[in-house]
């Protein structure tokens, strides 16, 4: 009888791009045991920890539990070059320490060990090595506590959680996907505390503005502009059949890690 793998899934997200050899020299070292090696995305736009934060909450809910995520966004972030297992809701999340776990999971992160701290340089290949190690651990089901210390992660700001000014809230490009629409960090959760049932308004250039939510793209007509919630409760702006992106010029340029890409939404 087949036996199922300890690790059903092992997934990978990065900035590195489709060509980067790093990534063939992962699947390769990674694939065993009956473990499927899966990418979620290469296409992350270079260091930008919110852009990857927000696709790897999306996506891990929709793998079973004990899938290990590596997540190789601005892994040689820093002077020291750690590598952090992070476990959350039944997953293992292997990743630099650059603020992404505590971008992703919100403050601190209770279970996080600290795996290696590299001295000197490292390169990819070396980190995705040493990946492997930690994963065996894994794969075999021992006590992670006997080969890793406990770490507490530095907490980055929480730009997902913007105060608003008076009766506006500044709002950060988080993801803007192939059909341009542009995912920003403003929860349904959010909204229902600080709008409910009252009026709002997200202005845009050009003077487009929108003042109701969408349930589906098609309640507005083809090419008509729209705001929704997605399937984990974020603001997303769309145009019916059309690009938002390209018809308001929008980009997610970042800085050292963070996008200052806004859109302001007032109440």
């Amino acid at each position: 009888m087949y036996a199922v793998p300890s690790i059903p899934v092992i997934t990978l997200l990065s900035d590195l791009g489709t060509n980067h050899p790093a990534i063939s020299n992962a699947k390769v070292l990674l694939t065993g045991n009956g473990t499927q090696v899966l990418d979620l995305s290469h296409r992350i736009t270079p260091y930008n920890l919110q852009q990857a934060s927000y696709l790897s909450r999306l996506a891990f809910q929709h793998f079973p539990a004990g899938t290990v995520h590596l997540l190789l966004i601005d892994v040689l972030f820093g002077e020291r070059h750690r590598m952090l297992l992070c476990k959350a809701g039944g997953h293992y999340f292997l990743a630099p320490d650059n603020g992404i776990l505590s971008l992703a999971f919100g403050g601190q992160p209770q279970e996080v060990w600290l795996c290696r701290e590299f001295s000197g340089s490292v390169s990819m290949a070396q980190w995705i090595g040493y990946a492997d190690q930690v994963i065996s651990v894994i794969r075999e089901d021992r006590d992670v506590n006997n080969y890793f210390s406990r770490f507490l992660v530095k907490e980055v700001a929480q730009i997902m959680m913007q105060k608003p000014i008076g009766a506006r809230l500044d709002c950060t490009v988080l993801h803007i996907d192939r059909y341009g629409n542009i995912v920003i960090d403003f929860t349904k959760e959010r909204f229902d505390e600080l709008i409910g049932d009252g009026p709002f308004s997200i202005k845009l250039p050009r003077e487009k503005e929108i003042t109701a939510i969408s349930d589906h793209y098609n309640d507005v007509a083809e090419g008509e502009l729209l705001c929704r919630f997605n399937s984990i409760g974020f603001m997303e702006i769309a145009i019916n059949h059309g690009s938002a992106t390209s018809a308001f010029e929008f980009d997610i340029a970042t800085d050292k890690g963070m996008n200052y890409s806004v859109i302001t939404v007032n109440f």
